[in-house]
This record gives structure tokens, sequence and C-alpha cells, in this order.
């Protein structure tokens, strides 16, 4: 399937929203929307390679995963297929794990770290407005 627009939505629970094709005919980059409450309904979670918005009550993560401070190479041309015939697109190029981020272990820690970390600055500084998690 090819499309500029693809929208998957159920009128009573919201849907998702795919837009990708370039920009919105008012020099927005297109995105990927998500949404509840009725087919157009309030956007939730949207993405494009400019912004992510997540805007819910809670964010949940695993306390033992890995938090990455990332890069990335310089965009090669590259083939979608080996073929020598199939047309040549611009990307990241992959690494060995087969995503386009670079990792450096340097700069990672978990969730359960930040949280410790914010919640020991938070208690130092009692104009920070801290008070214990609620469990």
């Amino acid at each position: 399937m090819r499309a500029q627009a693809i929208d998957l939505r159920c009128e009573e629970n919201g849907g998702i929203a795919l837009q990708p094709k370039g920009d919105d005919g008012s020099g927005h980059e297109n995105k990927i929307k998500f949404e509840h409450d009725g087919g157009d309904g309030l956007e939730f979670g949207t993405f494009n390679t400019d912004k992510t918005s997540i805007f819910t009550n809670e964010y949940r993560f695993n306390e033992n995963g890995k938090v990455f401070a990332v890069t990335r190479g310089t965009p090669t041309v590259q083939s979608y297929k080996e073929d020598g015939v199939t047309p040549k697109k611009t990307d990241y190029p992959t690494q060995a794990d087969d995503f386009k981020d670079i990792l450096d272990n340097s700069k990672s820690c978990t969730w359960n770290d930040i949280i410790v970390a914010v919640n020991y600055i938070k208690s130092q500084n009692p104009s920070l407005g801290w008070t214990p998690a609620a469990a």
C-alpha cells in the first residue's frame, strides 16, 4: 500500500493517523498521531522527525530499562535492495543492532537511576517542592 495519508479510525474510540508524505500544506512536517474519544479525537501521542509528544496522565517504564543519549551517522545513499535496479534512498547508516542510533554506554543509565537521582536532588532542596512518591 502506498499513500500520502492513512487514517485508521473508530468513530467511538479514536484512531491512528499515518501521514507519511511531506508537509501538511502549512509548512509543518506530517506526523503519526494516536487519538482517543472519537474518530477525530484528542491527540495523546504524536511524533515525526522533528518532535515527539506523548501527553498522558501516567508514564510507565521498566525500571531496569536503559536510557541512552544517542547520535546518528551521516546519511548516505543506500539501495532498497542489493539488486542494482531498485531505486536508491538516503538514510542513516544501520548499526550492528539493526537500528540507526549510535549508542555510547558511557552516556546511559536506567530509568530507576533517573528516579533515584531526581528524588535525591529534590530531597536536598525543599524549595523544589519535593514530596515522597505515593505508593
